[in-house]
């Protein structure tokens, strides 16, 4: 649940959203995507990250 995460909790996202494994920047995309509607820096991290067609797919399939 969204509104339920501690956006200081998930801050190695900055790092995860970088992994070589694309169900695993998918899962960290998602999850951005859920704390950049409250969270200024995982906006930022969201646009600064290069995802491959098939990684947005993955992270686009189900809402969290």
């Amino acid at each position: 649940n969204p509104k339920q995460l501690d956006p200081e909790r998930w801050r190695f996202l900055s790092e995860t959203i970088w992994s070589e494994i694309p169900i695993v920047q998918a899962l960290a995309a998602r999850i951005l995507d859920a704390l950049s509607r409250r969270e200024r820096w995982a906006a930022d991290l969201l646009e600064e990250a290069y995802l491959e067609e098939e990684v947005e797919a993955l992270a686009g399939e189900q809402p969290l």
